[in-house]
């Protein structure tokens, strides 16, 4: 057993506790003199027998009579480690008689005691003590910080800090906090190959970011990696991942602080959220903290958890680097924005009809996504180019797989959604997908991957810059001969060209929701929203005299599909949900409104716009039907809700026409909030 005893669950106390063993074990080891890799830690039969009781308990079959055989010496130890970890959560939650009695059945196996897990429930029960459950984050608001200079790199230190040189090469690694060998050779690779003026990590140091985790397996690891390439240390930037915040971000924040001093104040990154700006002012990074917002040790198992978000505070940070840039920005975060494999959203949550895309960070940038060349994310341990342009996003990207050892038994390529289609290589009509690596113990990995960002070569400073991604042997025990780095794909990273191209009436369009969802096919005159199979609609006009959609403008709202005959006018009627009929009087009249008209009253493909219905005075929005799934459409006041007018994929299906008939309004809207949860560790 090694590799394989690598275990990482989504819950926070029995992460922190694989830390507090892996800890004790580390220090059980340091006691023969010999250095101690994260490799020789995997191999101890006490990390072995944790992963197991770690694994049983994640899939809600805890170590016991019942599932383990009690004569067995290596499953008495895989108990242990469990009746250990509950002694510990008694000692944290104060429950004294439980306690006494789990130390009544732990005696009865003391002697398998092989490392003294008794020692590491006083060491979990310290370390919550301690920070007394309060968890790491820096508010630049709560602490008084200015807000147009707080944690942008190159404006920190009196306009002395670091700044990217024009001609910049910037290393991309996600989920690279293992301490694993591998790891460690994926940055020794890029240093030496790319010589990358700075290197951004986009979370994840496992298994909880301990403060001696995120030193033993990320800041002394990349010291370690600069040693063996024999180059200069260059700043190394890290946004936190969920993992990060499983011991409450403690470990991140002291380790972050320091994780540049040698080179100097100019690289400091106060928070868990940074800016990095290219010296001509062309192009930017954008960091965000998604990581804690699930931290909470029940997320990922609650069919009401729907997210990550972002902080409020942290929303208006970021608005301000984009609203105050000229340039372009690349978005970094740990959580996805979507993804085709993983479910984001819980089965009951306010979102469980989008399972695939995370609404709270989409209405957070989609009003920047003219702004926005690429969004790189990780959390999946994988591979992954979107479809461009998908949702309105210019390139999403997944780099997740830095370090992670992903089993292939995993799939990661599974397409459980099939609305979040994968980039097509134009050359070989296929995704790009990352290759696998069998060690000798016949189990399977996929490679490992990063991406290198190269801002050389441009005239001007918003110009195109080349991202290139590679893919990296990963390994159990025995590494292969020579490991060396492939190319995987290479393309340009650029401003999405503005839309200068006035929506007409009469013409096939997409109505896309603030929350990434498309209006779709109906169902008994009903419109369902749908992301699979979104519908061609059109504007009719009814008190302009000009071809193109203006601000204020009244129409009619379309569709084009055949089954609804002449009732093809979407209303607003008695009902709560909104359907088609022929009726051409004010419930199916509609006023258009342009969501900003800094830049004119013109409505553009790609403007954000409201719809206002003219009999009821309300907004046009989904509307969360049973189960809290948002699949129909509906009106409410002071909503405020936007939608994006795009293109249809097929330009054949414009130019359908279609007939009806006949009448004023605005309001403001009330921000999209979600009330703060109580964290309880």
């Amino acid at each position: 057993m090694s590799l394989q005893n690598f275990v990482r669950v989504h819950n926070a106390n029995l992460s922190f506790w694989q830390s507090v063993v892996s800890q004790r074990v580390r220090q059980l080891l340091e006691l023969t003199g010999n250095k101690v890799s994260h490799n020789h830690l995997l191999k101890h039969p006490a990390i072995a027998a944790t992963a197991k009781h770690v694994t049983l308990t994640a899939k809600g079959t805890p170590p016991g009579p019942d599932t383990l055989d009690l004569t067995d010496p290596d499953q008495q130890t895989v108990y242990l480690s469990h009746l250990a970890y509950e002694k510990a959560l008694c000692l944290v939650e104060g429950d004294v008689q439980r306690a006494a009695a789990l130390d009544t059945e732990y005696r009865k196996y003391s002697d398998k005691d092989i490392i003294g897990f008794a020692s590491c429930v006083l060491t979990f029960a310290e370390y919550y003590a301690k920070y007394g459950g309060v968890f790491a984050y820096n508010d630049w608001k709560e602490l008084g910080e200015d807000i147009s200079t707080y944690s942008v790199i190159n404006e920190n230190n009196g306009g002395n800090g670091f700044s990217l040189p024009s001609d910049a090469r910037v290393a991309i690694i996600g989920d690279w906090g293992t301490g694993l060998a591998d790891a460690q050779a994926l940055l020794v690779d890029i240093i030496q190959k790319h010589d990358p003026h700075c290197i951004i990590h986009l979370g994840d140091i496992y298994y909880s970011g301990t403060p001696e985790e995120c030193i033993n397996n990320f800041s002394a690891v990349i010291k370690s990696a600069f040693d063996i390439a024999e180059k200069d240390p260059v700043p190394v930037f890290t946004i936190p991942g969920n993992h990060d915040y499983y011991s409450l971000g403690w470990g991140y924040y002291s380790m972050v602080y320091d994780l540049n001093s040698e080179i100097g104040t100019a690289a400091f990154q106060p928070a868990s959220y940074f800016c990095l700006r290219t010296e001509d002012g062309g192009w930017q990074f954008l960091g965000m903290d998604t990581g804690y917002n699930d931290s909470n040790p029940a997320d990922q198992a609650d069919p009401l958890y729907a997210g990550p978000w972002l902080q409020q505070n942290e929303i208006e940070w970021h608005q301000d680097k984009l609203n105050n840039f000229g340039g372009a920005t690349i978005l970094l975060s740990h959580h996805q924005l979507f993804s085709n494999n993983a479910k984001i959203n819980g089965a009951l949550s306010d979102f469980s009809a989008l399972p695939s895309q995370n609404p709270y960070l989409y209405q957070t940038f989609l009003p920047y996504f003219p702004k926005i060349a690429a969004w790189i994310w990780g959390h999946e341990h994988n591979f992954v180019m979107f479809e461009n342009d998908l949702l309105g996003l210019s390139k999403g990207r997944l780099v997740g797989c830095s370090a992670f050892e992903e089993l292939t038994s995993s799939n990661p390529y599974v397409v459980n959604y099939p609305d979040i289609k994968n980039f097509i290589d134009p050359e070989t009509g296929n995704p790009i997908e990352l290759s696998t690596n069998a060690d000798l113990n016949g189990v399977t990995y996929y490679n490992h991957a990063y991406a290198i960002i190269d801002f050389s070569g441009r005239t001007n400073p918003t110009d195109p810059v080349t991202t290139t991604y590679y893919q990296y042997p990963s390994w159990g025990d025995n590494p292969p001969d020579n490991p060396e780095a492939t190319q995987l794909y290479q393309e340009q990273y650029s401003l999405p060209a503005a839309s200068e191209v006035q929506v007409p009436y009469n013409t096939g369009i997409y109505l896309l929701s603030q929350d990434g969802q498309f209006i779709g096919p109906e169902y008994k005159d009903y419109p369902y929203m749908s992301n699979d199979t979104p519908v061609v609609l059109q504007f009719y006009p009814l008190t302009t005299q000009g071809n193109n959609l203006s601000h204020g403008d009244m129409l009619r709202i379309l569709t084009t599909e055949s089954s609804v005959g002449d009732k093809n006018q979407l209303g607003a009627f008695s009902r709560k949900s909104l359907y088609y009929d022929d009726d051409s009087n004010d419930k199916t009249a509609w006023y258009v409104y342009k969501r900003d008209t800094s830049d004119g009253t013109d409505i553009h493909y790609g403007d954000e716009v409201y719809f206002v219905n003219v009999d009821w005075d309300q907004w046009m929005l989904p509307y969360d039907s049973i189960l809290y799934s948002v699949l129909y459409l509906t009106t409410a006041e002071n909503a405020n809700y936007f939608w994006s007018i795009t293109l249809p994929q097929n330009s054949a299906l414009e130019g359908i026409t279609a007939t009806p008939k006949k009448s004023p309004y605005e309001k403001k809207h009330l921000p999209f909030t979600r009330q703060e949860k109580n964290v309880v560790v």
